[in-house]
């Protein structure tokens, strides 16, 4: 479990952007039976917006800002290469 909560943080914008699909079809299926017309592609962009670059840029900034010296880091070096 470690291991995929470690490969979801280390990818972290594919991670999000696959996470936004996903909520909005939770959103769809629960959404009362006379569906709008437009409200399955309204969800989707809703939350792909949100995961996709909302959460993602929301990540970026507080690993920059709180884990600078991490970020820093080149990624061969933390790999162990």
């Amino acid at each position: 479990m470690v291991g995929i909560i470690t490969f979801a943080l280390s990818n972290f914008p594919p991670t999000f952007t696959i996470l936004g699909p996903l909520a909005a079809g939770v959103q769809i299926l629960k959404t009362p039976a006379p569906r709008p017309p437009d409200s399955p592609a309204e969800a989707v962009l809703r939350w792909f917006l949100f995961f996709g670059l909302g959460v993602s840029l929301f990540y970026n900034f507080i690993c920059h800002v709180f884990l600078g010296e991490m970020a820093a880091t080149p990624l061969a070096e933390l790999s162990g290469w």
